[in-house]
């Protein structure tokens, strides 16, 4: 690993666009003109690396986009640096159909699938340019080099693999297990670019760790495959050990939520955090002048101007990681000693322009007409200096206005001490309420990395201090609300973040000027002196290099690719410490965090270390993913209560039931971890009067509770609705509007019975640690009718719910294999099959997520209340598991209606467009949470069949009166499917459909 990760890459582009062969040095010959066809992946890539002055030394004369309208270019070759997309490989077999360049050189960022191959080769013959299609190559090359030990893996759909992806509530497994995969794929090609195969190391229980696993597996697959192996080079063979192996560190954006919120004073990442930095190319925008514009004439639009930061730039590589000031102070000296240069040459034109009878000066001309010469021949040298001169000036002075203006430097030393637990010379509160003191962006990170780096969260009293000053700043506190309930989960799963000793020291004030003639005005500027320390991940990494004794790294999961045999272990067969070292976060990562492993690796003689991240943020773009954490809570239970209340008259009696469910569970996803809206927003304008006296922890956990006895009950009713149409189809004229509405009143006064006694003496409500309320369960080992009432509570609200469910679905399962069996003298049609899967699938669905949310509350609660110490953890994670309901429920109870999908359409005709794609037909039935169950009595009236030796006719059922009619759609008609001749097979098929209603696959499972 003697070359960087950015000279291997380049190098690999050079080759690349030298036809694959490696070019040749100190060569005069021309080279062959060829043209560059890249998508927006491709252009990522390319961008940092190579300048258009080096495409154009290597023969690029014209570089377009894969997509965009291009004209034929008969007689010049092209190369392709596409990503195998259907969209990409669709254009490709277009350009060979339009016979669009002399001939193809196709380069595939990642590996291309045999069967997109199989496309563009099908293409090629049909345009007859098989002969043109030159070469296709896979590069390897799926990801970003920024630095020469930094690297980010995707900037093109970055949304994709985000950390709001990553830890929303709602993501399908199957989506899960796609962000891992794209992650997989940009890291293996990261390893074949560097020629090496890792040491793999993550910690247990999250998503890096899934990435670990699936990476292991994709190199050791690779290993296995002598002949196709892209780790020929490595001259160490499988099984066998190198100690010049690189270490692997997946790390967790969990880990750390602070880091990247945190105002930072480093020159790199400063313009990261308030200029728009993007692919080491930062844009500004420029004032239009002093000069006044004539009168009635627009004023002048700001212009924006980019430069570019790159390897080339001395002064950049020098100082990307030093505090402001000093590069500040430095530019100022370049500038300096450039004028003292410039000064120089004009004094030697001076004295060659001088008369000739002065004796000094023809003396003095042989000594000045070599220094002039060396002066001219180092001009383009002095302009190119004069250009990052300026280039820097610019950049510096935009910095420094929005420190100046958001006073950036009181921020950045206050969450320093926030950080190492130091003293603090102004309370937080004040520095929320000044209005001259940043932007509302800027306090909420300040506020949110004090919640997070506290032992302790604030007491209610504070908290709802803090809030009111928050939201008097214009602040949104949705990212609070995803805060809170990260910190609850991790607070007892792990020690909070150590951030060792870091800190600042104030060297006092900036003088108005920093020396004569500055060009930054840093008056009122407090002149920090950054203090070396690690952040979570460099502390990490070190135990990990150096193999240190650490309980915070000790249960770090081992992975060797190159062993024979795959290990489980988290014990290091490699016992000596390591020298290179990559550090990957997924999840997200920033430059404070590089910053800090440069400043690591340079404290520790010969170690390299790399960082790497799933994408680059900053902590805008953060806040915003954290904003969205904040509110997907409640949104899939909104838009169930909008669509069902839109739809009043026309509801049937059981979708009052899943109305019912929907609020409930939206109310657990409002008040689970606050106190709800009225403390947010301040409806009442009473200075929050009304909440601080009368909602009261007591108040927040009966709603918690109450809403929590209501879901359950409401979802066992709703399992007896559809046991009775499916198993018990004579009493299905019971169900009506009016029976239901007491059924759910019942529910109510139920729940309420069970949430309010504790407020009157029996039992008793108390706060717990992770910011929630609930019962308390301890006092049972105290108290005899404490006790009894867990006991009771428990028999009541989840023992008789859990069985009647699970006794529901079993009985619809066993009627439906049983129907079946019957019918047609147990010849079992594949649609019989298909509907007896989907109705057996979607039946243990509905047990398993009751199960999965509320089986571990319940038990943790008895275990508790036999006295029993019950660990942190546990408890938390059975609360969040209960509380998850309220995310799920939604999607499996309504969201697999095809009924409800198509009303959702007509909300939102942007998802008509998808839906017209699917082959799924629509149903006339008017049925809408009960279409994922068994209509039995018309599904053996389909199957009616007659039986010529008895006369009877099997499966039949008698028709229904008027009165089992009232609630519910009329019966379809009895069709002979089996005798009919003017009926097809399509028409079978749609009868078929007409009597079941097929549920969707688009739920979670």
């Amino acid at each position: 690993m003697a070359a960087s990760i950015r000279e291997k890459q380049t190098a690999a582009l050079k080759r690349m666009l030298n036809f694959n062969t490696p070019p040749l040095k100190n060569t005069a010959a021309e080279p062959v003109w060829k043209v560059l066809i890249y998508d927006r992946f491709g252009q990522d890539i390319i961008s940092p690396l190579l300048s258009v002055k080096e495409l154009r030394d290597m023969g690029i004369t014209l570089h377009l986009l894969l997509h965009s309208d291009r004209d034929p270019i008969p007689d010049v070759p092209a190369i392709y640096f596409v990503m195998p997309t259907e969209e990409n490989i669709d254009r490709i077999c277009q350009d060979l159909r339009n016979q669009l360049y002399e001939s193809y050189y196709l380069n595939f960022i990642s590996a291309i699938s045999r069967s997109k191959l199989e496309d563009i080769a099908s293409a090629a013959l049909a345009a007859n340019a098989v002969n043109q299609v030159t070469k296709v190559f896979d590069q390897y090359l799926n990801f970003i080099t920024l630095e020469d030990d930094m690297f980010v893996l995707c900037n093109q759909n970055k949304e994709q693999i985000s950390y709001h992806a990553i830890n929303k509530p709602d993501i399908m497994d199957t989506e899960m297990e796609g962000i891992m995969d794209t992650i997989v794929d940009g890291l293996f090609c990261y390893f074949v670019t560097l020629g090496a195969v890792p040491i793999i190391r993550c910690p247990r229980g999250n998503a890096a760790e899934m990435v670990a696993v699936k990476l292991d597996k994709k190199l050791r697959e690779n290993l296995r495959d002598a002949r196709n192996s892209l780790f020929t080079g490595d001259t160490m063979g499988a099984g066998q050990f190198s100690f010049q192996r690189p270490l692997f560190v997946l790390a967790d954006r969990n880990l750390d939520l602070a880091t990247p919120l945190h105002h930072t004073w480093t020159y790199q990442a400063l313009i990261h955090d308030v200029l728009d930095l993007y692919l080491n190319r930062v844009s500004l925008e420029e004032s239009p002048g002093s000069e006044a514009s004539p009168a009635g004439a627009r004023p002048k639009k700001k212009s924006k101007k980019s430069y570019d930061l790159t390897a080339a730039d001395k002064f950049w590589q020098k100082h990307k990681g030093s505090p402001f000031p000093e590069v500040a102070e430095s530019v100022q000296e370049e500038l300096d000693t450039y004028r003292a240069q410039e000064d120089e040459v004009k004094r030697l034109k001076s004295i060659m322009g001088l008369e000739g009878e002065d004796e000094g000066a023809i003396s003095m001309l042989s000594d000045n007409t070599a220094k002039l010469t060396s002066a001219v021949s180092s001009l383009p040298e002095l302009l190119e200096k004069k250009r990052l001169i300026d280039l820097h000036t610019n950049v510096a002075t935009a910095v420094l206005d929005h420190i100046k203006s958001r006073k950036l430097d009181v921020y950045f030393e206050y969450e320093e001490k926030l950080m190492s637990k130091s003293t603090m010379d102004k309370s937080l509160l004040d520095i929320i309420s000044d209005p001259d003191a940043g932007t509302p962006e800027d306090k909420m990170r300040l506020f949110l990395i004090y919640y997070i780096t506290s032992q302790q969260p604030p007491s209610e009293g504070d908290l709802e201090q803090y809030k009111k000053a928050l939201i008097d700043a214009g602040c949104d506190l949705s990212p609070l609300n995803y805060i809170k309930q990260w910190k609850a989960f991790t607070k007892m799963a792990a020690a909070p973040a150590n951030y060792g000793n870091s800190g600042v020291k104030p060297m006092g004030l900036f003088s108005r000027v920093m020396n004569t003639g500055s060009q930054f005005v840093m008056e009122g500027v407090k002149n920090l002196v950054l203090k070396q320390h690690n952040l979570p991940v460099t502390r990490i990494l070190d135990n990990l290099m150096d193999m240190k004794s650490n309980p915070e790294t000790d249960d770090y999961r081992y992975f060797d690719p190159k062993m024979l045999r795959g290990s489980e272990s988290s014990i290091p067969r490699n016992k000596n410490p390591f020298q290179e070292a990559i550090v990957f976060v997924v999840g997200g990562g920033n430059y404070i965090e590089y910053q800090n492993l440069v400043d690591y690796a340079k404290a520790k003689q010969g170690k390299r270390v790399m960082y790497g991240c799933s994408e680059l943020f900053s902590a805008t773009q953060f806040m915003k993913q954290l904003s969205q954490l904040g509110w997907l809570s409640w949104i899939g239970n909104g838009v169930v209560i909008l669509l069902l209340t839109k739809q009043w008259k026309s509801l049937e009696p059981q979708d009052f039931l899943t109305l019912n469910l929907a609020v409930s569970d939206a109310s657990i996803a409002i008040f689970g971890y606050s106190r709800g809206i009225l403390e947010v927003f301040d409806v009442f304008k009473d200075e929050r009067y009304l909440i601080r006296t009368f909602w009261t922890c007591k108040v927040d956990g009966f709603l918690i509770l109450l809403f929590g006895l209501i879901s359950i009950n409401t979802l066992t009713g709703i399992s007896v609705i559809r046991y009775i149409k499916g198993c018990q189809p004579q009493y299905a004229q019971h169900i009506n509007k009016r029976r239901v509405g007491l059924v759910i009143t019942a529910v109510w006064l139920f729940s309420l019975f069970w949430a309010g006694v504790p407020l009157l003496g029996w039992g008793s409500y108390r706060a717990r640690r992770y910011g929630t309320c609930e019962i308390d369960w301890t006092q049972a080992r105290f108290s005899v009718p404490v006790k009894l009432y867990v006991i009771s509570i428990f028999f009541f609200n989840f023992f008789i719910p859990i069985s009647v469910i699970v006794f529901t679905y079993v009985s619809i399962i066993r009627t439906v294999n049983s129907s079946h069996k019957t019918s047609r003298g147990g010849d079992i049609s594949e649609r019989q099959r298909k509907m007896e899967r989907n109705i057996t699938r979607v039946s243990l669905i509905l047990c398993a997520a009751f199960l999965l949310a509320w089986s571990p509350y319940a038990v943790i609660s008895m275990w508790s209340a036999w006295g029993y110490q019950v660990p942190p953890l546990n408890s938390i994670l059975a609360s969040l598991f209960a509380k998850s309901a309220s995310f799920y429920n939604p999607f499996i109870y309504v969201g697999m209606s095809s009924k409800f999908r198509k009303d959702l359409q007509d909300l939102f005709p942007c998802l008509k467009a998808r839906a017209s794609q699917s082959s799924t037909p629509q149903m006339p039935l008017v049925a809408q949470p009960d279409d994922v169950q068994l209509h039995l009595d018309r599904f053996k009236e389909e199957e009616v069949e007659e039986n010529t030796d008895s006369g009877v006719e099997i499966g039949r059922n008698e028709p229904s009166s008027n009165s089992a009619q009232e609630d519910r759609p009329e019966s379809p008609p009895q069709v002979d499917t089996q005798n009919n001749p003017l009926m097809g097979p399509s028409d079978k098929s749609a009868i078929s459909q007409a009597f079941l209603r097929k549920p969707s696959d688009s739920g979670r499972l």
